[in-house]
């Protein structure tokens, strides 16, 4: 085939795909231009409820609506909108609702509210559900401790170093009675911490309890965090519920605490913040050996051993 023949060819596929192009673009234009149906789910938060009272089911979180616009419109808000919670107030009599009654709420009532949070070039067509029922009861409330809840890998020779400090430690808690009265405590969303070896200070969220509402949403943690080594502590070790006639010696009368402890107080670690005891041993057991533990100690530094763990002993009668 000669090479102008060919070029010809290509010339008029090239002009062909042009021409398909402007006529998908002018397609697809006009049927943007064209009015359509579509429905999305909003965000719904709903305000206005009785102070003193606790719904005692669910309300819907979500509202579907078959809304009506341009494509153009529709497109534009699928790229852009965000999903913006919409208040919605159910504008009750704050004096006059009853416990342990149930309210019937249409929706549709509130169908213009949501048109305008959609934008002027929006109509809604149909909300869903179109009704829900609400029932009421009393607002009981409790303070309640709050605890954390965590997952924590410390990197090697590295712990906890103190207290963990949470703000607010405790909060109040409201809703039905019957939910209420069954919580001694309430948790935080689970804090998860890999290779931890510095100290750890920031906020959580409290984890939500269904029908239940709390004085705040989140706490603050402070977790502190340093590197901890080796030391080794030699103390006596002191008899305990020894009966008035006796005497118990331990054979040997010390032993020595193996611990971990921050490197930052490596120096204030003394054998006086230490307690090692053994039990006088009970008449009716043939006993051998008692066991050594730790009565005392601070709160900081962690026990590897204690050598040795068990030591023999003589008991004697007082003159």
């Amino acid at each position: 085939m000669p090479v102008q023949t060919r070029f010809h060819i290509r010339k008029k596929i090239f002009v062909l795909i042009i021409c398909l192009i402007v006529s998908m673009v002018l397609w697809l234009l006009n049927d943007l231009n064209k009015i359509q149906t579509t429905t999305v789910h909003i965000p719904v938060r709903f305000s206005g409820l009785p102070y003193d009272m606790v719904p005692t089911n669910s309300l819907p979180s979500t509202v579907e609506a078959s809304i009506e616009a341009t494509g153009f419109t529709l497109l534009w808000r699928h790229f852009t909108s965000e999903k913006e919670v919409m208040d919605i107030s159910l504008k009750l009599d704050q004096g006059g609702v009853v416990a342990g009654k149930n309210y019937l709420f249409n929706i549709n009532y509130y169908t213009d509210d949501i048109s305008r949070s959609l934008g002027p070039h929006i109509r809604v067509r149909r909300l869903f559900p179109d009704t829900f029922s609400v029932r009421f009861e009393k607002r009981f409330v409790k303070k309640v401790p709050v605890k954390l809840s965590a997952d924590l890998q410390y990197q090697k020779e590295f712990y906890q170093s103190g207290d963990l400090v949470l703000r607010p430690d405790s909060v109040i808690i409201s809703g039905a009675e019957e939910k209420v009265t069954l919580i001694d405590s309430v948790f935080t969303k689970r804090l998860i911490l890999k290779q931890v070896k510095k100290s750890y200070e920031g906020n959580i969220e409290l984890d939500p309890i269904n029908g239940i509402s709390y004085s705040v949403s989140q706490i603050n943690v402070k977790l502190p965090v340093e590197q901890f080594t080796e030391k080794q502590i030699s103390t006596k070790i002191i008899p305990t519920n020894v009966p008035p006639n006796y005497e118990l010696n331990t054979i040997p009368d010390q032993a020595t605490i193996n611990l971990l402890v921050p490197i930052s107080v490596f120096n204030s670690v003394s054998p006086v913040q230490f307690v090692l005891t053994v039990s006088f041993p009970d008449k009716r057991n043939k006993m051998t050996k008692l066991f050594v533990s730790i009565a005392q100690k601070p709160d900081y530094v962690k026990v590897v051993n204690i050598a040795p763990a068990s030591v023999d002993f003589i008991v004697k009668a007082k003159q």
